[in-house]
């Protein structure tokens, strides 16, 4: 399946998965949407990473 398939399945827009292609923040009913189409768990498809502190 193409990115741009599945973002028509869930109905998300251009623009959200083009942040997701940037690693940038999308909203968790985003998420849930793909997790559901795709029969998944939000671990399926991302994980946690936390920002690193500069000291």
């Amino acid at each position: 399946m193409k990115k741009s398939q599945l973002r028509e399945a869930v109905g998300a827009s251009k623009s959200t998965f083009a942040k997701l292609g940037k690693n940038e923040n999308v909203t968790l009913p985003v998420l849930l949407n793909i997790c559901e189409y795709l029969n998944c768990d939000f671990g399926d498809i991302m994980e946690a990473v936390p920002e690193s502190k500069e000291q």
